[in-house]
């Protein structure tokens, strides 16, 4: 799996960083999470989508909303249901 800084927030006085999270599933395909940290906590959410851009948006309202790794699962639930 590979990780690439998508962004940052400083969110109730904490340093929140957003990841996209790629996985290889063949060698034409890979698989799209995100992953939310911060220096106590973090939450990884694999297998969103395989599109790319799905998951973008998905990350830029996380970023946007100051979404912590507390709430991060339910919020990106909520985006996808």
């Amino acid at each position: 799996m590979r990780r690439y800084l998508y962004g940052s927030a400083t969110c109730a006085g904490q340093n929140v960083k957003y990841y996209f999270l790629v996985t290889p599933i063949t060698e034409d395909l890979e698989e799209y999470g995100i992953c939310v940290d911060t220096e106590e906590e973090y939450i990884e959410i694999l297998s969103l989508s395989i599109s790319w851009k799905r998951v973008e948006r998905i990350l830029s309202q996380l970023l946007n909303g100051c979404v912590t790794p507390v709430t991060a699962f339910d919020v990106v639930e909520d985006l996808i249901v």
